[in-house]
C-alpha cells in the first residue's frame, strides 16, 4: 500500500475509503491504472478483483476491530444471520 500512498497520496490502511471517496470507482480506476490494469465497472472487472479475495480475507474483516468499510461488515453480518 506504500506504492499507492506514494503515487496517489492516500493510505488505504489508514482511511475508510467508503467514507473518504465520493466516487470510489474513480479511485479504483486510478489504483489499477498504476499497474496497467483497465477497469470499466463491468461485471468481469469486478469479478476479477473479487476472485482474488479468500474466505480468510473476509473473516479478517469481520473479526477485526477496524471500523473501516462498515457496509461490507454489515453485509457479512446479514449473510450470517440469514
Amino acid at each position: 500500500m506504500v506504492f499507492i500512498t506514494q503515487k496517489l497520496g492516500y493510505d488505504l490502511s489508514a482511511i475508510d475509503a467508503e467514507k473518504v471517496f465520493f466516487h470510489p470507482a474513480s479511485n479504483v480506476i486510478k489504483i489499477l491504472n498504476l499497474v496497467g490494469i483497465k477497469y470499466d465497472k463491468r461485471f468481469s472487472d469486478v469479478e476479477r478483483i473479487i476472485s482474488s479475495m479468500t474466505f480468510d480475507d473476509i473473516v479478517d474483516v469481520i473479526e477485526s476491530d477496524d471500523k473501516r468499510c462498515e457496509s461490507f461488515r454489515n453485509f457479512c453480518d446479514d449473510l450470517i444471520d440469514y
